[in-house]
C-alpha cells in the first residue's frame, strides 16, 4: 500500500535539490560575512586590536558556521530524513551568529528571516512546525493545515 504521509519521488528529489540551493547559500553567507568584516577592519577604525579582531571577530565565528553548515551537509548525505531540521537549525545558528557580531547595525536582526524563508519553501500542510525568532519576537507555527504567525512587540517599562 503507498505510504499517503510522505512525499513522492519527484516532490523528494525538488526538496533534496532545495536542501542543496539553501546550503550553498549558507557556504556563500558565510564568505560573504568573512569578507564584509575583514574589509570593515581594514577600512573603519575599529576599538580593537588585530590579534582581538583576527581570533574573537573573524575566525572562530567563521569556524562555527563552517562546521554547523559542513555538519548539516554530512547529515545531508548520511540520513536526508533529518537534513530538514538541521537546515533550519544551521539557518538559525548563522544567523544568530551575524548578529550577534554586528549588533550596531540596526536591520541586522532581519537576518533572522533566513531560516524562516527555508521553512516556508519546505512548508507542508501535514507537517506540525514551531519556529521561534529569539531577537525579533515573532512564532508561526502549522498544526493540522492551520497556520498562525504573530509578532511580540516588546515595549519599554
Amino acid at each position: 500500500m503507498r505510504d499517503y504521509m510522505g512525499p513522492s519521488e519527484t516532490s523528494a528529489h525538488r526538496q533534496a535539490k532545495w536542501v542543496k540551493r539553501f546550503l550553498y547559500t549558507y557556504w556563500l553567507v558565510i564568505a560573504l560575512h568573512f569578507l564584509a568584516q575583514l574589509g570593515s577592519f581594514v577600512c573603519l577604525p575599529y576599538p580593537m586590536g588585530a590579534h582581538e579582531f583576527y581570533y574573537d571577530v573573524l575566525l572562530y565565528p567563521t569556524l562555527l558556521m563552517s562546521a554547523v553548515v559542513g555538519l548539516t551537509q554530512l547529515v545531508d548525505v548520511a540520513a536526508p530524513k533529518y537534513s530538514f531540521v538541521l537546515l533550519f537549525v544551521a539557518g538559525t545558528i548563522i544567523a544568530m551568529m551575524i548578529i550577534h557580531l554586528n549588533m550596531d547595525i540596526r536591520i541586522i536582526g532581519a537576518l533572522m528571516l533566513l531560516p524562516i524563508m527555508a521553512s516556508a519553501i519546505f512548508f507542508s500542510a501535514g507537517s506540525d512546525l514551531v519556529y521561534v525568532c529569539p531577537s525579533g519576537g515573532c512564532v508561526s507555527f502549522s498544526i493540522a493545515g492551520i497556520t498562525c504567525s504573530s509578532t511580540i512587540s516588546r515595549t519599554s517599562i
